[in-house]
């Protein structure tokens, strides 16, 4: 009887550790796609901005607007936690937009880049701020 009893339990116990374990497999499915749909939205416009910014340096658009480009690329790297690229694409955005008209941009840009250091902190191969900004800040 003991036997018996011992044996329905451990059948018991495994099934609901089965099914325990097909939940857990099926959350993470479920929990990968939803994630995963985002970095490709943020993976495609990437993609598509550095495509616009191709496009009108053939174009010889003004360094204004090579500039918000720069930017928006720069916004989308530090979205997507690239750092690295982020402050490369601020840095480029900084040089277009520093004898531009458009100093609102040029000021949107230096203020991405500083909170991106004071945020991060340094990241390798930061180079300095343009000594325009740093005497604004």
């Amino acid at each position: 009887m003991f036997k018996a009893f011992f044996h329905r339990a451990v059948q018991y116990r495994l099934s609901y550790l089965f099914a325990l374990l097909f939940l857990v497999m099926f959350a993470e499915a479920v929990w990968t796609q939803e994630i995963s749909q985002p970095d490709k939205v943020l993976r495609d416009r990437i993609d598509s901005n550095r495509q616009k910014i191709d496009t009108a340096a053939n174009w010889h658009a003004t360094d204004a607007q090579l500039g918000g480009l720069w930017l928006q690329l720069a916004y989308d790297y530090e979205d997507e936690f690239d750092l690295q690229r982020a402050e490369e694409a601020y840095s480029r955005s900084l040089k277009l937009l520093q004898t531009s008209s458009a100093q609102k941009y040029y000021a949107a840009a230096l203020n991405g880049l500083g909170l991106l250091l004071y945020c991060y902190g340094p990241i390798e191969g930061v180079r300095e701020l343009p000594q325009k900004g740093a005497r604004n800040l």
